[in-house]
């Protein structure tokens, strides 16, 4: 009875020394998190322009700045930094369980460029003409004149058939400024000629019908 009783003694002693000492388990591994309040920024100005970082951590006793930003930081807080070029800002914090780590991206966006044609710009009544626009450094891309709605920053469309002169306009942007460019599709308008027309010879940017017809004393008089 008493060796049992002094078994029981020795493992409450031990749990007992386990408990204190944290059961032996490690110790919580820390996290972080870092945002921005803007991740896509038109072009600075020479001197920069400030955007607001924030972090927050559990179970780290310090962190550390790098990349866009340095520095030694507490484990939570806000911070304005200033941004001249795309960056990326990092952050690390450690504790007892290790070190974590995280990151965020800001994006300087400078105006972008747009450019439009159509594959004819002059056509007959009621043809078509297929239109081919591109872009750089575009976010989004919108018809303006002669298309409609929201437009993929490169692509092609085929128009509606023509009945007369018709502008076709785009218009691209980002966070740093907009781009605009347009063409024009001159659709050609035919005339009626007085009959007789003795000889058709060509046919003008205007549609007009240039040729010859039969006048008084059969000399042949052109035909504008």
């Amino acid at each position: 009875m008493r060796s049992q009783f002094r078994n029981v003694a020795i493992t409450a002693v031990l749990a007992f020394s386990m408990a204190a000492c944290g059961g032996g388990s490690s110790p919580p591994a820390p996290t972080v998190t870092l945002t921005s309040a803007e991740t896509d920024i038109g072009d600075p100005s020479p001197t920069g322009r400030d955007i607001m970082l924030t972090w927050a951590s559990t179970h780290a006793t310090s962190c550390t700045a790098s990349g866009g930003w340095s520095g030694s930081l507490g484990p939570s807080g806000s911070q304005a930094v200033p941004v001249h070029a795309t960056s990326t800002y990092s952050i690390s914090c450690s504790g007892r369980g290790g070190v974590a780590t995280a990151s965020v991206t800001v994006r300087v966006w400078y105006p972008p460029y747009v450019s439009i044609t159509a594959d004819r710009t002059l056509v007959a009544p009621n043809e078509t003409v297929r239109l081919t626009w591109s872009s750089q450094s575009a976010m989004t891309c919108r018809g303006v004149a002669g298309l409609s709605g929201t437009l993929p920053t490169s692509g092609s469309q085929t128009s509606a058939p023509l009945t007369e002169t018709t502008a076709f306009a785009i218009e691209c942007s980002n966070p740093g400024g907009l781009a605009a460019d347009a063409t024009v599709v001159t659709v050609m308008k035919f005339t009626a000629l007085e009959l007789p027309l003795d000889r058709a010879v060509d046919l003008n940017d205007h549609g007009e019908v240039l040729g010859y017809r039969t006048s008084v004393g059969d000399r042949l008089e052109p035909v504008v």
